[in-house]
């Protein structure tokens, strides 16, 4: 590392950014949560309307079998009555004939008095058997509009037990409506809670990256030169701070007179000798041979480049040999 920036507000940024990462994330966690209990809820109300249809049908069918069961008993109660009816009438007219076939003796005085109160007394027995048949069936068939009164009570309790099917099926439908409403509400809160958390990250992140920025770390290995920064100066963007140098790839230049040039090219060996390393003879090649000449008009700027990791540093004098020349 070469500068250590103040990264004191930087801190804050990013101390903000991770605590509005953690309010996003428990509003999308309250999200999901509003969302998952939403669902709970509709789906359980669309069960209990599904629940509430299915036992108003039932009801419905048990009102319909019990109509149908009502109309059958009435009409055999009716047709019993009926049959008793017919019973007395025959008997009364049997009665009535052997009434008159008495008085008709007792005009001639062929029958006594006893038989013929006998036989009247039974004709009005008949006659009031009759008249309590056709009573029993009148009873029967009483009830509003001329239905009979059970009748007209199964018909009303499947009346309602129709409209309690009605209203099933609308609660249904509601419940259905109403979930399929509330959960694309519920599902865009969950997206952008879950947007905000994207962002939050996103600043954290960035936070970070400023961080990581206030730390100036050399991308090369090499030797720090110039150091233009001090503690407490403010850095101005595009202002050096520090020049690092590389070691690697060293080069040296060297002024050749012009009248030696012609003998030189590219990648012609030569060797350097430092006075830091006395003795030793370092390998180089002619890399670069400038096209103008030096000020001085004698010379021109020759640069040879290292083959090997020589080990020493930029700045120092050197004598280079190429060939016998130097």
């Amino acid at each position: 590392m070469l500068v250590q920036l103040d990264d004191t507000e930087v801190r804050g940024q990013l101390n903000a950014a991770i605590a509005a990462l953690a309010g996003a994330k428990a509003l999308e966690a309250k999200a999901s949560a509003g969302r998952a209990a939403q669902q709970v809820k509709a789906d359980l109300e669309v069960s209990e309307a599904i629940d509430g249809l299915q036992q108003a049908r039932h009801k419905r069918d048990e009102a319909a079998l019990a109509s149908e069961s009502a109309k059958s008993e009435s009409a055999a109660e009716i047709k019993a009555a009926q049959q008793s009816v017919d019973k007395a009438t025959m008997a009364l007219a049997r009665a009535s004939k052997t009434v008159a076939d008495l008085e008709t003796l007792n005009k001639v005085g062929g029958v006594s008095r006893n038989d013929l109160d006998a036989a009247r007394m039974q004709e009005a027995l008949a006659q009031y058997d009759l008249d309590s048949a056709v009573a029993g069936v009148n009873r029967v068939k009483q009830g509003p509009d001329g239905v009979p009164f059970r009748v007209a009570l199964a018909k009303a309790d499947f009346a309602s037990a129709e409209q309690g099917v009605h209203q099933a099926d609308n609660a249904l439908y509601f419940a259905t409506s109403a979930r399929k409403k509330a959960m694309p509400a519920a599902d865009s809160e969950v997206r952008s809670a879950h947007a905000s958390v994207l962002q939050a990250q996103a600043s954290v992140k960035g936070a970070l990256d400023a961080l990581t920025s206030t730390r100036l770390v050399s991308p090369i290995d090499g030797i720090a030169s110039v150091v233009s920064a001090r503690t407490g100066e403010t850095a101005q963007p595009g202002a050096p701070l520090v020049t690092v140098v590389s070691l690697r790839n060293v080069r040296v230049e060297a002024l050749v007179l012009s009248r030696n040039i012609p003998s030189l090219r590219i990648g012609m060996h030569a060797s350097v000798s430092v006075d830091t390393l006395p003795g030793r003879a370092l390998d180089a090649v002619v890399s670069e041979i400038s096209s103008v000449t030096e000020p001085d008009q004698r010379s021109i700027r020759v640069r040879f480049r290292l083959t090997g990791n020589a080990g020493i540093r930029p700045g120092l004098a050197a004598t280079v040999v190429i060939g016998s020349q130097r």
